[in-house]
């Protein structure tokens, strides 16, 4: 058995290379050509076999370039757009192209992909270049927003201020003006009452000295008579001074109330330099708004910046915890563990909630974002309350958030109050549960009055809506 078989495997392997002996041409013209050709033809039907009676598989256009893989016995096979076909091997359909042609054409084509490349080059750069461009822009409006948004603070604080200093000149004019009429009818009285003393002096002077002693009828009652004249004379002298002194008392009164007055005129000129200048920052804080929302790229920007305040407000919520001793309720305060007051909190502040915490996708962008707390819109003014009682670690103005106060309530838990328009309390002060720590206003915020109230333990956000009360 095994001498048969290799028998056997010898002549196979004979015949086998006699075949390739005497059929090479054949197998040399049916192997992969590797030329590349073109189509001379208009229009040129493609089969689907070296066969004119196959069916058409696809037509050409004179001009089209295609790759000769094989030559069968008169026929072509070509690949073209990764589509195989046969067409008859005639000059009048497809000419082959020389090899050096297509080196230049390589060559050509090389060089056109290289200035394409170029080309593209120049616009990637110039592109990166509008980017930087309008990065910049971005940044100098949200600078400038900041810049508008701290000067219009500032000038509602002055104005804020010249408003009690005209509370108060208001007053003290009140005062004097009262005090000056009061000196006014004491004046008149004493003047009235002087006139009938000169009066009566001047018909004693009439009657004279003389007449008058001797109408006495004793030294005793002459005596008596003496001593009572001076002492009306002594009182009328009193009389007198007192009424010198409240008329320089009236005339400082009346100077002082002048003083005031043109005071009053000053502030008022300064609170209404203040208010146009309020006014136009304003109208300068409503266009650039208006000019943010109208461009894409910067509202993008918006959002990055206010990823960027909320990063910066967790670093400073952690610098501040570790800077910050813990804080340890009073005990008139009575407070209960703050884990215990779950759903029992008030709300800040009187309003709609129209943010709410967590991720949410906006819609105009369709950018996936994440909210550390709730925005609750309220009238301008409004009073926030401290929702538990605690101590202030943070009252100031932070970029992108504008005035803002952070209470620490002990326990790791601490509340956020933002875009207020006045701040009450100070950095290291009590507060107590309720009590009136700010009031709503619309610094660092682009939507109008709200409160940005957030809630924290150990740092991390919490839903606010799961302390507060519902409902």
């Amino acid at each position: 058995m095994l001498p048969f078989s290799k028998t056997v495997f010898r002549n196979l392997v004979f015949i086998g290379v006699t075949i390739a002996f005497v059929f090479c041409p054949y197998f040399l013209l049916g192997a992969q050509s590797g030329e590349m050709g073109i189509i001379v033809s208009k229009r040129l039907s493609i089969r689907s076999e070296p066969d004119e009676l196959a069916s058409r598989a696809f037509v050409l256009e004179a001009g089209t370039r295609v790759k000769i893989v094989k030559r069968l016995n008169g026929w072509l096979e070509i690949v073209h757009d990764g589509k195989v076909g046969y067409v008859q091997d005639l000059e009048g359909y497809v000419r082959r192209l020389e090899k050096k042609k297509i080196e230049r054409g390589k060559n050509k084509r090389i060089l056109q992909l290289k200035g394409e490349a170029k080309q593209i080059g120049r616009k990637i750069k110039e592109r990166k270049l509008t980017i930087q461009a309008i990065t910049k822009k971005e940044t100098v409006f949200f600078r400038r927003f900041n810049k508008i948004d701290q000067s219009l603070n500032r000038s509602r604080k002055k104005a804020s201020r010249l408003k009690s200093e005209l509370f108060r000149l208001g007053k003290n004019i009140t005062k004097i003006m009262d005090s000056s009429q009061a000196l006014k009818k004491q004046i008149e009285s004493i003047e009235d009452y002087a006139s009938i003393r000169l009066i009566a002096l001047y018909k004693l002077s009439w009657m004279g000295s003389t007449n008058l002693f001797a109408s006495a009828d004793s030294f005793y009652e002459l005596f008596q008579l003496k001593k009572g004249l001076e002492q009306i004379l002594s009182h009328d002298e009193n009389i007198r001074s007192d009424l010198i002194v409240k008329e320089e008392t009236l005339s400082k009164l009346l100077n002082e109330m002048n003083a005031n007055k043109k005071k009053k005129q000053a502030t008022e000129a300064a609170l209404y330099d203040q208010i146009k200048a309020i006014s136009e920052e304003k109208r300068k804080r409503s266009r650039l708004l208006s000019e943010i929302r109208n461009k894409k790229s910067i509202q993008l920007a918006a959002i990055k910046a206010l990823k960027e305040a909320s990063s910066t407000l967790d670093r400073t919520i952690k610098s501040l915890s570790r800077k910050q001793k813990p804080f340890k309720p009073l005990k008139k305060m009575s407070q209960k563990p703050f884990k215990a007051l779950k759903g029992l909190l008030n709300i800040p502040v009187e309003g709609k909630i129209v943010d709410l915490f967590g991720s949410y996708n906006d819609a105009r962008f369709n950018i996936a974002n994440f909210r550390s707390g709730i925005g609750i819109k309220a009238d301008q003014g409004e009073p926030i309350r401290a929702v538990l009682a605690g101590r202030v670690i943070f009252s100031g103005w932070l970029n992108g958030y504008g005035n803002m106060m952070i209470v620490d309530h002990g326990e790791s838990y601490s509340t956020v109050y933002a875009h207020a328009h006045e701040l009450f309390k100070k950095l290291g002060d009590i507060v107590d549960t309720h009590e009136v720590i700010a009031t709503v206003g619309e610094t660092g915020s682009m939507v109008g009055p709200k409160l940005y109230f957030e809630m924290r333990h150990r740092g991390k956000p919490v839903d606010p809506l799961k302390w507060v009360k519902q409902g």
